[in-house]
């Protein structure tokens, strides 16, 4: 391979061969003959010498060219075709300039004004130049000024390398060094990197040889989870510290390292330096450090996600065995959760629920407009409480207490929803029932505000018909009168009572009682007055044992409710059944009621009359209140049996459906001891005596009757309207009197006052207090304050001489 010339020999040549051209023209020596005789030859030299010029020129793999002082081609070899792709004759004539490439035009053109100036050519001139086909080519340019022969400077001639290949090569290597420093950066950076993530990881990270398990390097994680420092692991092992609790999970890590080189997520509790235990989460890997493998290890603490997970769990546990139904759903309202209440309440599976929406229970009684207010609101982000009443898979509607409360991101958009519902069902009928109480007590506080003035106007009409009764001969149509007008005195007396049960705000006597004696003797009554096509179906446990109660109010309680149901199937007949039993009643069996657990005799009328319309179930025990047509019913026979039932501390029970019949359930607490009691009724004699009777009442009718009555008794008695004046008189003669009788509710000092008063200066003397009714006094309290009797008007005579009687003889 024959190596290209330098520029410096190219050069050299080219100055050459002009010199010799120049010589063999203009040699001076040369004698004219000779001349003529030798210029044929000279010629012919010149021009062989021309052409190897040519040819030298051509030869020549870089570009030759020369150009005026304009810049225009004046000569060009063959190269430029090779190098640029143009003929050297389109380029003979042309400026070079439009040939270079716009990044290197400026330049170029400064060096050429600069050459032309100086009439100096350049060296190793780098140019961009513009390829025939538009691409680019980098070319290395030195040249050199030209002359005329007279000396004049007309241009320049040169020499271009192209040493694209080069550039590209320099690039290239360029390239290769920014990426090689980048890459050295990088591995500076990663470097860098790792040594701060190792040192400042919250991780724990420590270094062991793999051969005797020493530590080699721990970052402060490692100090931080731990307690031991770098000192406190130099030249020891993790046995060496006693780091682990349970040997066997170390075990474990060693165990796993020479079988696989690895450990993953191993989890253990790890003994800190203070002697405290926490529970951390160790992946560990076998690696070459200094041609030896060493075990690099990675711990992080997970106590407090233990914590957490144990936290949730506890939740979870919560919300599985919550009464209440938890549900969750997604933010179109498709359910993805629900808990085992769930079912209990409404009857689905979770399979069932799972990817529907929960208008599977919609029960149509609430309107679109109540579910529209709802969406809207936790739409908004707001949650929403309220009752709705659904419908169980089994058809059967319950009421719920709901709470659906939206989920949000942490951008604030609702994600899910979570709907806690309570089945309130029970609980709205227990609502009622104490409602119902509350009414009755209402009602009973006002029936007890009337009952004294009711009972005082009553008192002269029973009284008077007495005294009259005594007075008019038997058979007359004056005693016939008088007779009737105290028949509707104890009427009226009655009825008083009746309203004073129903609000549990009268005194009565409570003895052991067999239900079972009373409701025989009920139906036994009611059999003569039933139609028959009526059936009576008796059911009664014989040996049901004994309640405290009066006789005469179970007795009124078995009436009323019979009595019910026979008007319910009057119109068609039927069949009532009465039932009397022992019960036991859990916790489950007393949800409907105010009841503890515990036994009781149960009473059970069932009719199969027309039952009860639903929407007046909540009325039946309100006084006064009756679907009976006139003359069948008062109103008050159900509020009475319900006052006369809460009184002992029973409860009353109602299902019904309409045209199938009406069970009413009455339970009533067993007593504890079986023990009869049996009352003997004495003969009403009317008993009398001698003694002086102090007797105050501030209704004038009153006071005089209660004399009469007592003087007819043989008593002597000094009477009187105001309680001040009664006071007065017995501090003026103490001995003077055997008794006090005395009104309760009086203005200026009343009955138990005045008593105390009395008492005070004679603590011996017998007190008997009177009341048409009264909350303050009973006799209870009577007897507490050292009151011998009480008396409630009205009142028989004969039960007014016994008691007047029975007080006195105790003295």
């Amino acid at each position: 391979m024959i190596a290209k010339p330098t520029y410096e020999e190219l050069e050299k040549r080219i100055q050459d061969l002009e010199k010799a051209a120049a010589g063999y023209v203009n040699t001076p020596e040369k004698s004219h003959t000779r001349e003529a005789i030798e210029r044929p030859s000279a010629t012919t030299a010149l021009v062989e010498n021309e052409k190897k010029y040519q040819n030298l020129v051509n030869a020549i793999k870089d570009w030759v060219w020369s150009i005026d002082i304009h810049g225009v081609h004046t000569f060009t070899n063959r190269a430029i075709e090779t190098l640029l792709g143009y003929k050297p004759k389109e380029v003979i004539s042309r400026p070079l300039f439009p040939m270079i490439h716009p990044d290197s035009r400026p330049h170029a053109e400064a060096v050429f004004k600069q050459s032309i100036a100086q009439r100096k050519g350049w060296r190793n001139l780098e140019l961009k130049w513009l390829h025939k086909d538009g691409s680019s080519r980098y070319f290395e340019s030195t040249s050199h000024p030209d002359f005329d022969g007279e000396g004049n400077f007309v241009g320049f001639s040169g020499v271009d390398r192209d040493t694209t290949a080069r550039k590209n090569a320099e690039k290239i290597m360029l390239v290769h060094k920014n990426l090689r420093k980048a890459a050295e950066d990088k591995l500076r950076e990663s470097e860098e990197k790792f040594r701060l993530t190792y040192r400042f990881s919250p991780d724990a990270i420590n270094i062991n040889r793999m051969r005797d398990g020493l530590y080699v390097d721990i970052n402060d994680g490692f100090t931080k989870l731990t307690g031991f420092t770098r000192e406190d692991v130099a030249g020891k092992t993790s046995f060496d510290i006693q780091i682990w609790h349970d040997p066997a999970d170390r075990m474990k890590l060693v165990r796993d390292l020479r079988e696989n080189g690895f450990c993953d997520n191993l989890e253990a509790l790890f003994k800190r330096k203070d002697g405290t235990l926490t529970t951390a989460l160790m992946s560990a890997r076998v690696i070459s450090l200094k041609n030896e493998p060493h075990i690099i290890s990675i711990t992080r603490d997970i106590s407090e996600r233990k914590q957490a997970e144990a936290e949730r769990e506890r939740l979870l546990l919560a919300i599985e065995q919550a009464n209440e139904m938890v549900v969750i759903t997604d933010a179109s309202g498709v359910i993805q959760y629900v808990n085992p209440a769930f079912e209990e309440i409404t009857g689905y599976t979770d399979s069932e629920a799972i990817g529907k929406k929960p208008n599977v229970l919609k029960s149509g009684r609430q309107n679109e407009a109540f579910y529209r207010n709802l969406w809207h609101t936790i739409l908004s982000g707001n949650p929403w409480t309220g009752r709705v009443i659904n419908k169980r898979k089994n058809g059967v509607l319950y009421t719920g207490e709901c709470s659906i409360s939206p989920v949000k991101d942490k951008n604030g958009g609702v994600i899910n929803f979570v709907w806690i519902s309570r089945d309130i069902t029970n609980e709205l009928k227990l609502e009622r029932r104490v409602a119902q109480a509350q009414k009755m007590e209402a009602i009973g506080s006002l029936a007890g505000g009337i009952a004294h003035d009711f009972n005082n106007l009553l008192f002269p009409i029973v009284g008077m018909s007495e005294l009259l009764l005594e007075d008019l001969p038997k058979g007359t149509i004056e005693y016939q009168n008088a007779e009737a007008i105290l028949k509707a005195g104890n009427r009226g007396s009655v009825l008083v009572k009746q309203i004073l049960a129903f609000s549990r705000q009268s005194e009565h006597k409570k003895i052991p009682v067999r239900v079972q004696q009373v409701l025989k003797e009920v139906l036994s009554l009611i059999r003569s007055v039933m139609p028959s096509d009526i059936e009576i179906l008796p059911d009664i446990q014989i040996d049901a044992g004994l309640i405290m109660a009066d006789p005469t109010q179970i007795h009124q309680i078995a009436m009323n409710l019979i009595t019910n149901a026979y008007h319910a199937m009057d119109q068609d007949g039927g069949k009532m059944i009465a039932r009397l039993k022992e019960t036991l009643l859990n916790k489950d069996d007393v949800a409907r009621s105010c009841l503890k657990p515990g036994k009781y005799v149960t009473l059970s009328i069932s009719d199969t009359g027309c039952g009860i319309d639903p929407a007046i179930m909540s009325r039946i025990f309100d006084p006064y209140f009756t679907t009976k047509e006139e003359g069948k019913g008062t109103g008050l026979g159900l509020a009475v049996v319900y006052g006369i039932v809460r009184d002992h501390d029973g409860d009353i029970l109602v299902d019904s459906e309409m045209g199938k019949g009406t069970t009413f359930t009455i339970h009533i607490p067993l007593m504890a001891q079986s023990a009869e009691s049996e009352s003997a009724v004495k003969a009403d004699i009317l008993q009398g005596g001698k003694e002086r009777i102090l007797l105050v009442d501030d209704d004038g009718s009153i006071v005089e009757l209660e004399k009469q009555i007592l003087e007819r008794l043989g008593y002597q008695v000094t009477s009187h309207t105001r309680s001040l004046d009664a006071l007065a008189t017995f501090q003026a003669a103490p001995d003077d009197f055997d008794m006090l009788i005395s009104d309760m509710t009086m203005p200026d000092m009343n009955g138990s006052q005045l008593a105390g008063k009395v008492l005070t200066i004679r603590s011996d003397i017998p007190v008997i207090l009177c009341t048409g009714f009264s909350e303050r006094m009973d006799q209870k309290k009577a007897h507490a304050m050292g009151i011998k009797g009480f008396m409630m008007k009205p009142v028989m005579m004969s039960k007014m001489a016994r008691i007047i009687r029975k007080v006195l003889d105790e003295k």
